[in-house]
């Protein structure tokens, strides 16, 4: 039986606030039990904004960050130490939600990133 592992990046953007800018919020998870800790560095508009080793821990565990973003089209780019790329556009827009991934397996080792316009829920 093949384990398959996740990395779960939850990108929340809650409404705006304060000077027309939205609440980026994301949250990190590593669920790779093939690869913990892994090393993954997110960039936002090609700024480094996370540069951390996520444990597996208990697999339902996320570490949040927070940000200020413009309302408008964005870019985020996760990078894993082994090399692992995503880069994807996405538009900030009132209640905008993200989820990227990061699968760890044997045969898989690829991010994917969807966005979502109802919260995301996580077990």
């Amino acid at each position: 039986m093949m384990m398959m592992g996740i990395l779960l990046l939850a990108v929340f953007v809650v409404g705006c606030s304060g000077e027309n800018k939205s609440d980026f919020i994301l949250y990190v998870s590593d669920q790779s039990f093939d690869l913990s800790p892994v090393e993954i560095k997110v960039y936002i508009d090609d700024k480094l904004v996370i540069n951390e080793d996520f444990e597996v821990g208990n697999q339902h565990n996320w570490n949040e960050f927070r940000f200020k973003l413009s309302p408008g089209s964005h870019t985020i780019k996760a990078v894993t130490a082994e090399g692992i790329i995503l880069e994807k556009d996405f538009t900030i827009v009132a209640r905008t939600y993200g989820v990227l991934n990061y699968w760890n397996a044997s045969s898989v080792n690829k991010f994917t990133f969807d966005l979502h316009y109802d919260q995301p829920m996580f077990q």
